[in-house]
């Protein structure tokens, strides 16, 4: 198993009021369709954070991939795929930062390209402030004793 994200259909569909195009993300044996706005980045600007965010995880522990952003004069709306490598294992979490989470984790900063994972939140417990647990998947690094290629494990398709 392992995790890819990847567009299913980049022909441009209205979608929540915004053209989208269609993808998908996969972790394991969970999968999920998502709908990526195309009104402030671009479909080659979500595939190059994509590819960025893997190759992060080859020297940092913490990475994202960005599947929503609007434009944030209009509306505070970021839907993104956080990635925490731990030892051998990546703990995934998806996470919507709207409104006053916006306003206090981003505020006025430029959210691009290269700032985002400046906003990556340290992983902390795995239970929200009301006690809930947060979901998380997890994507091992290792098979039978042998580290396998980061690469091999989670891709952008």
């Amino acid at each position: 198993m392992g995790m890819s994200i990847g567009i299913i259909d980049d022909k441009p569909k209205k979608k929540w009021g915004h053209l989208s195009a269609k993808g998908e993300i996969q972790i394991n044996d969970f999968r999920e369709t998502l709908y990526i706005p195309l009104g402030w980045w671009s479909l080659d600007d979500y595939k190059k954070q994509w590819h960025e965010g893997i190759e992060r995880l080859s020297y940092y522990d913490r990475t994202c991939f960005i599947v929503a952003v609007n434009n944030p004069q209009k509306r505070r709306f970021i839907e993104w795929w956080v990635l925490y490598k731990i030892d051998d294992k990546v703990y995934v979490q998806n996470q919507i930062i709207i409104s006053d989470i916006y306003t206090e984790r981003i505020g006025d900063k430029p959210f691009t390209l290269k700032t985002c994972y400046d906003f990556i939140p340290e992983r902390g417990e795995p239970y929200d402030e009301d006690g809930n647990k947060i979901s998380e998947w997890v994507v091992d690094l290792v098979k039978s004793d042998e580290k396998i290629n980061l690469t091999d494990r989670i891709r952008v398709i």
